[in-house]
């Protein structure tokens, strides 16, 4: 098996400690700051887990969004993976492209992330999640031409900013559709899936460039992406339909 040059520049043993601290942060801080009350249970027939899956499929916005999230972390996976491959194939190996194109993602990611909280001030909430999961996926496409290593790491970046700016969105439409006790159920759903789509692209997505090379793959991915955004567009539009008939429901006891 070939290494990338830049891996035999890197102490893998730091590497995987600095992944591991990151894990005892975040126990650290769940265990400080999360409260531990249980508001009741709620669960019904079957425990949590049932329970969390009967949310998800019986709201017809909480559907749309999972299959969306779903998909977007299949693509991701498996964009993080082909991305210094990419660098390998079509860059010449070059040590600091592969590095500049994984970092770009999530320094993009981190810049959106910040963003966000003014962006939301400025348009709603599910206009922001529509246009920012939709510029996240569309820019992939870029990546299955020959372009520049330059613009691929701007590709990268961008796509890395729209992640970041649809997340928060995402997330408070979460909030908002699922009840506190169920909330934490629904959401082991959608991670637990979540998983198993990252399992898959990480096992298929390496045969895949070797069978098929780096182009198809990508627009693979690319297509994966897209595809999510078209879902999360369904759960956001089904979100909006919900306001305005509450906002027209309040109008007319106001009238009346």
């Amino acid at each position: 098996m070939r290494v990338l040059p830049y891996m035999r520049e890197v102490q893998r043993t730091t590497v995987l400690l600095i992944d591991a601290l990151t894990f005892v942060l975040a126990f650290v801080l769940l265990f400080l700051l999360v409260p531990s009350e249980v508001h009741g249970n709620g669960f019904g027939a079957g425990g949590p887990l049932l329970a969390g899956v009967r949310v998800l499929l019986a709201h017809h916005v909480l559907r749309p969004l999972s299959g969306g999230q779903v998909l977007s972390q299949t693509a991701y996976q498996a964009l993080m993976l082909a991305l210094p491959v990419l660098a390998f194939l079509r860059y010449g190996a070059n040590p600091r492209v592969a590095g500049a194109l994984v970092a770009g993602w999530g320094a993009g990611a981190f810049l959106g992330s910040l963003v966000a909280f003014r962006a939301v001030q400025v348009v709603s909430s599910l206009v922001l999640l529509r246009r920012a999961w939709l510029v996240q996926s569309l820019v992939l496409w870029f990546l299955i031409v020959n372009v520049p290593s330059g613009i691929a790491v701007a590709v990268v970046f961008v796509s890395g900013i729209a992640n970041g700016l649809r997340v928060p969105p995402m997330t408070a439409l979460w909030a908002r559709c699922t009840s506190v006790e169920l909330r934490p159920q629904a959401f082991a759903v959608v991670s637990t899936v979540a998983t198993a789509g990252t399992v898959i692209a990480l096992v298929v997505a390496g045969p895949a460039i070797e069978t098929f090379g780096v182009t198809p793959v990508f627009a693979a991915i690319a297509t994966i992406s897209t595809a999510s955004a078209w879902l999360a567009s369904i759960a956001a539009g089904r979100q909006e339909g919900r306001e305005a008939s509450s906002r027209n429901g309040a109008d007319r006891e106001a009238v009346a």
